[in-house]
């Protein structure tokens, strides 16, 4: 047997080691009220470099005038490791993979090429930062967009028909604040001049311990600890309204909404099969639904995600049960 005083420092590690598990760990997942964090897979660790393993998602938008949603983006989400803990959750959407898709529209103004989106995030779930970009091509056709940008004739050859915008999201997390951005600026290949724009700070929001933020069009892979009835009050990224917001009528800043999974499951019909899934729907401050997210019960993985973003209704669903990469087929 190890000396006394030896077998104390044995005790007083392991209580040191167990209270620091309970504090940072298991503590936020038992509180109520706190959001699931983001969670990083453990087959992700394995492709940490080279070709990373991706999700497929398909797009759908439905406006309000139209009786069926028409596909308009095919997605993919990824995760990269950034640092020694810290991972980045990636999105992309691009809207030129299938000519079938019908391009997606701001004000008749705008239409939109590729949005892509990061979470930066650590091992334990904590969000670090995120970022958004929409790449748009504009009709200089229209007065409201010349009279817009009158004042930097040097940034943009209006006597073209069209030209690219880059509307770009960002923000850190500093003591449990989101401290959020937007700029706009020139991605005309042609274009030497790269200054923004315009550049605006949005409001600084508070965040959970976990920093969980959702941005309604990059679902995560997984959410993980989900339970029937459970319910918390969460911050919402919108880039597509943040990054059009000096457009009248589309408002901008992380508003709050309130999640609460449903208290029974419910079946989801998928890719031709059917899974049971918990499905958390999201209201906002007048009870209104503004989006829902569909879990699978065993595997807790996202199959589907929906969005209502200025009275337009999108819809992420998950193209398969199986992910692509590296040559590779994983669950």
């Amino acid at each position: 047997m190890p000396p006394r005083w030896l077998c104390c420092i044995i005790v007083l590690f392991w209580l040191a080691t167990t209270g620091w598990l309970f504090w940072h760990d298991l503590r936020p997942r038992l509180l109520p009220g706190e959001p699931p964090m983001f969670n990083i897979d453990l087959v992700e660790e394995v492709h940490k470099s080279g070709n990373p393993l991706k999700t497929n998602w398909i797009v759908e938008r439905q406006d309000r005038k139209q009786s069926e949603p028409h596909q308009v983006f095919r997605a993919s989400t990824w995760v990269e490791r950034k640092q020694e803990d810290v991972y980045t959750l990636r999105a992309e959407l691009d809207a030129s993979k299938d000519p079938n898709f019908q391009p997606v529209t701001v004000s008749s103004l705008f239409k939109i090429d590729l949005i892509t989106s990061a979470y930066s995030v650590t091992r334990s779930g904590q969000l670090h930062a995120l970022e958004a970009t929409v790449k748009v091509h504009v009709k200089w056709g229209s007065s409201p967009l010349l009279q817009l940008f009158d004042r930097q004739p040097d940034l943009f050859q209006k006597g073209s028909s069209t030209d690219s915008i880059s509307l770009r999201v960002w923000g850190e997390v500093h003591d449990q604040q989101l401290f959020a951005h937007c700029s706009a600026s020139n991605a005309s290949e042609e274009s030497p001049v790269k200054k923004p724009i315009m550049q605006l700070d949005l409001p600084p929001a508070a965040v959970s311990y976990s920093g969980s933020v959702l941005m309604p069009l990059h679902p995560v892979d997984r959410i993980p600890g989900l339970r029937l009835g459970q319910g918390w009050r969460q911050p919402l990224v919108d880039p597509l309204s943040d990054a059009f917001s000096f457009l009248p009528g589309i408002s901008s800043g992380v508003r709050w909404l309130h999640a609460r999974v449903r208290p029974q499951p419910e079946v989801l019909k998928l890719n031709g099969g059917e899974t049971r899934c918990l499905v958390i729907e999201y209201t906002n401050d007048e009870n209104e639904t503004v989006g829902r997210t569909w879990v699978e019960e065993d595997g807790e993985r996202v199959l589907q995600q929906e969005a209502i973003l200025e009275d337009i209704h999108w819809i992420m669903r998950r193209e398969s049960t199986r992910r692509s990469g590296m040559g590779l087929l994983g669950s």
